[in-house]
């Protein structure tokens, strides 16, 4: 019998892109997610929704958050025979954020004979006190200010799916998660990135980059302490003030629709990230569009374990606070660089980033998996 898979229950947009690329092999999927509308994911329809909104006053917030926690269980109760293998972060599914219950999930799950795959995004398991990067914890309390009055939720949440998980694809943050001796560990796996897109969606509609054209350059920060925004536009600043016929676009707050649009038809080079080690989905969308891509993977701590694989064959230029002018000038001034970045970059994309590589993953996670 083929396993059922569920992905849950953050809504973000990766969980969307996973759901849709097993499909289209024929797996058995689902997602069932709270609804929370973003710019990313307002098109986005799940299979299931669970409302959340919190209604305002402290006595309607009590009883707003208490029929959402029975809803949750209910959910979570009714989904146990609808799959073999749940995908989450290090949130849990559904019932992975109310008191005390959380912890039972587990212990269901195994007596169940459920296998559990974690991939974090982010905001479920960055534990400010393990972040190995000075300039990523202070990115992370500017960007998050709210979040050290989480660190313990987290951090037991992490540690609880670190103990009781299948598989683990933790990408870059893993020398942040683990200690160096875990990464041997069969759980963890050793996945630069599992992040994907749907490349006959996010294509280019540039062409060649000809002599005397003006090079357009984006920055897209979610969060900009974290993402080393500033700096960034102290860089773009000068090189303005210096002659440099470059264009740029601080692009904020736009839905995932124009953001595409930009990426295809206009933008050379993406700016991604100078703090954090990796590249991120935007990052991703960026080389799928053809652009030349620029993010940190400068720092080995992140990516030594990932030596051998095809991190190898990464067309993205790294960067950090230091060099970031003398790269923006190197690739600004060498036209046919940026034309070769271009074509490299959308095929480390439809190799490694799309809908026809995750099944090859999957695979690879389910192997694992039975292993448990």
């Amino acid at each position: 019998m083929a396993k059922r898979i569920i992905f849950g229950s953050t809504p973000i947009i990766n969980n969307y892109y996973w759901n849709n690329a097993l499909k289209l092999h024929g797996y058995n999927t689902k997602t069932v997610m709270f609804k929370i509308t973003t710019f990313v994911t307002k098109n986005i329809i799940w299979d299931i929704n669970l409302k959340s909104k919190i209604s305002e006053g402290i006595f309607l917030r009590f009883l707003s958050l208490a029929k959402i926690g029975f809803k949750a269980i209910f959910l979570f109760l009714r989904s146990l025979n609808q799959f073999d293998i749940v995908v989450i972060s290090f949130d849990g599914f559904l019932i992975g954020k109310i008191p005390l219950i959380w912890r039972f999930q587990s212990y269901i799950f195994k007596a169940l004979n459920k296998k559990v795959i974690v991939i974090p995004y982010g905001g479920d398991s960055y534990v400010y006190k393990n972040i190995k990067s000075e300039e990523v914890h202070q990115g992370l309390l500017d960007s998050y200010p709210m979040g050290k009055y989480k660190q313990k939720k987290i951090s037991q949440r992490v540690e609880y799916w670190k103990k009781h998980s299948d598989v683990i694809l933790p990408g870059f943050m893993h020398a942040d998660l683990f200690r160096e001796t875990d990464l041997y560990s069969f759980k963890i796996l050793k996945v630069p990135s599992p992040l994907i897109i749907d490349t006959n969606v996010w294509r280019s509609n540039k062409k060649s980059i000809g002599k005397g054209q003006v090079i357009e350059i984006a920055h897209m920060p979610n969060h900009r302490g974290f993402k080393g925004t500033e700096k960034i536009l102290e860089v773009i600043k000068e090189l303005e003030n210096e002659g440099f016929n470059i264009k740029f676009h601080l692009i904020e707050g736009l839905p995932n629709d124009e953001v595409r649009k930009l990426l295809q038809d206009k933008i050379h080079i993406l700016i991604d990230q100078i703090y954090a080690t990796g590249y991120g989905l935007n990052a991703i969308e960026g080389m799928a569009s053809s652009c030349v891509v620029m993010a940190n993977l400068s720092d080995q701590r992140y990516t030594r374990i990932y030596e051998g694989t095809y991190l190898d064959e990464c067309p993205i230029i790294s960067i950090n606070k230091s060099n970031l002018k003398h790269e923006l000038i190197r690739i600004i001034l060498n036209h046919n660089r940026i034309n070769d970045l271009s074509k490299l970059s959308r095929n480390y994309v439809e190799n490694y980033h799309s809908y026809k590589y995750f099944p090859v993953v999957f695979q690879e996670i389910l192997h694992a998996a039975d292993k448990t």
